[in-house]
C-alpha cells in the first residue's frame, strides 16, 4: 500500500523534508512549518495543496527559487503579504488553511509534494474542491493502474458496507484519475 502511515504523521515528514530541501524566502515560513509540525490540532487544519481554492483561507509560502512573495495569507477580504502578523492569524485560526508552497519556477515537482496530495485527496471525504490537483500529481503509468484498481476495490467495499459517502467520494476519485488519461 502505498500509504502506510497516518496522513499527521506523512504532514510532519513532509514539513520536515521541506525545511531540509529547500530554503525559504521567509523566516515566518520556517516559523510556521515548525509550529504546525509540532502542533497536532493545528497540523488537522491544514490542506497543502498545489492550485489554491477561491474564497478559502490560504497560506502561500515561497521558497528562494521561487519568483513567489515570501509569504501571503489571504481570507476573505484580509490580504496580508510579509508580516509577522501572518503567524498569529494561522496559529490561532479554527478553520482549515490550505497551505499552497512555490518551490520553484523551474516546473520540476516535488515527489513529496504529489505523494501528500496524493494522501490527501485519498483521505479527505467531502472536499470535491480540491480533486483539480489530481491533474498536477506525477504519477507513472504503474502507479496510475494500481491506484485505479484500489479505488475500484475500494469503491465495490463502499457499496458492500452501504457507504454512500465514501462511494461517492471514491468513484469522483476514481473518474478524475481516469481523465487524466
Amino acid at each position: 500500500m502505498m500509504f502506510e502511515i497516518p496522513l499527521q504523521e506523512a504532514k510532519q515528514r513532509f514539513i520536515d523534508h521541506l525545511l531540509s530541501q529547500y530554503t525559504f524566502k521567509s523566516r515566518i515560513s520556517v516559523w510556521l512549518l515548525n509550529y504546525l509540525k509540532a502542533t497536532p490540532q493545528l497540523l488537522d487544519m491544514i490542506y497543502f495543496v498545489d492550485q489554491t481554492v477561491e474564497h478559502h483561507p490560504t497560506l502561500e509560502i515561497a521558497t528562494v527559487e521561487s519568483g513567489a512573495s515570501g509569504v501571503v495569507y489571504y481570507r476573505d477580504e484580509e490580504h496580508l503579504i510579509n508580516m509577522d502578523t501572518i503567524f498569529y492569524r494561522i496559529i490561532q485560526t479554527t478553520d482549515r488553511v490550505d497551505i499552497k508552497i512555490h518551490l520553484n519556477d523551474n516546473g520540476n515537482r516535488d515527489h513529496l509534494l504529489d505523494h501528500i496530495l496524493l494522501y490527501q485527496l485519498l483521505d479527505t471525504q467531502g472536499h470535491p474542491e480540491y480533486l483539480s490537483d489530481l491533474y498536477y500529481v506525477t504519477l507513472s503509468k504503474t502507479t496510475e493502474q494500481q491506484l485505479l484498481k484500489l479505488l475500484t476495490a475500494q469503491i465495490d467495499m463502499s457499496l458492500t458496507t452501504y457507504d454512500a459517502a465514501s462511494f461517492y467520494h471514491l468513484t469522483r476519485l476514481r473518474n478524475t484519475l481516469k481523465l487524466r488519461q
